[in-house]
This record gives structure tokens, C-alpha cells and sequence, in this order.
């Protein structure tokens, strides 16, 4: 039995999948790329993955889903990683990318069936770009559990057990519409 997507996580990705369907829009006006639909996104799927210290996951494409003209939206908690976005071939260059707890990516356009891979975790101060990030950082590990509005915040042990777990792991949640309109 398939569980429902909870709402405060569609909401959440409403905003950045439509901006994704606009910018297509615009650039289709000017370019060479895939069609995009118009601005509606329905996610109907959403794939969690917990990476430890020695996980990866070696370059693939998001082709699985009939709606590839629709974005995938991922939101990023717990360990920064090394993200690598390369193109429509295993040979073609690739882009690495800091992925921080807290940024959301959007693949979508041209990007959308692009090769890509989550090359390796970072330690956790990787993810702070100056000395006072630390800080910010701190505080932002004891909020990025609660992002998504609405949503109760653990407390006591939960809490703690879960900024524990996200100092040494990193977890990835992306929606994605498997289905066209």
C-alpha cells in the first residue's frame, strides 16, 4: 500500500517547481530545449534517501516518469555533500556543486534528464563558507528539522536524537510528478 505525500511537503514545493516552469517557458522562447508545460506541477511521488559517511549514489537520469517535461524538487537536511550534474552523456563535462542542509534543488528544462550524481558526504563544517557560517549553521541544524510549516517541532529526545543523526548523516527528499496532466 502506497502512503500519501503529507500536504505541507507539496505546498512547500509548489513555489519552486512553478518557478522552474516558468523559466523554461522563457528560455524555450529563445533556445533549443524540451518543451516545458505550463506552470503545474502535481507531485504523485517522493523518494527519501539517507546517505551515512561512505554512501554514494553513481551518476543516473531521472527517466523513470512519464512527465519529464515537469521538474524534481530536493530538499537537503543533515551533512553537506559533493553533488555532480553532467549532460545528456556519462562523457559529457560535469558541474560539482556544494550541496548545504537547507538548499533546495531544482532539476528541471534542460537540466531535468541530465546526468547526475551525489558524489560523496563532506564533513559538516564543509557546508560553512566563513568562520561566522558555524554559527549559523548550528542554528540552522536545530531548525532545518521543522521547514516545512505547520509541522510540529520534536522536542526533548526526538529532537535530540535527530540533530544527532543529522550531524553525521544527510537525507534528501525529492518530489517529482510521475504522471503528465
Amino acid at each position: 500500500m502506497a502512503s500519501s505525500i503529507p500536504s505541507e511537503l507539496i505546498e512547500l514545493s509548489q513555489p519552486f517547481a512553478k518557478a522552474s516552469l516558468i523559466h523554461c517557458q522563457n528560455v524555450n522562447a529563445n533556445e533549443k530545449v524540451n518543451a516545458c508545460t505550463p506552470p503545474a506541477f502535481v507531485p504523485s511521488a517522493a523518494i527519501v534517501n539517507y546517505y551515512h559517511d561512505k554512501s554514494v549514489m553513481g551518476p543516473h537520469r531521472d527517466d523513470s516518469e512519464h512527465a519529464v517535461s515537469k521538474p524534481i524538487v530536493s530538499f537537503s537536511m543533515g551533512r553537506p555533500a559533493l553533488f555532480l550534474l553532467g549532460g545528456d552523456t556519462k562523457h559529457d563535462p560535469v558541474v560539482p556543486m556544494l550541496v548545504r542542509p537547507g538548499d533546495v534543488m531544482i532539476m528541471g528544462g534542460a537540466s531535468r534528464l541530465n546526468y547526475h550524481c551525489m558524489a560523496r558526504l563532506l564533513p559538516a563544517r564543509a557546508g560553512s563558507l566563513k568562520k561566522e557560517d558555524d554559527i549559523h549553521n548550528n542554528d540552522l541544524k536545530k531548525h532545518q528539522i521543522a521547514t516545512i510549516h505547520n509541522m510540529p517541532v520534536p522536542s526533548g529526545s526526538e529532537r535530540a536524537a535527530l540533530e544527532q543523526y543529522l550531524t553525521k548523516h544527510r537525507i534528501n527528499i525529492n518530489l517529482r510528478q510521475v504522471y503528465d496532466d
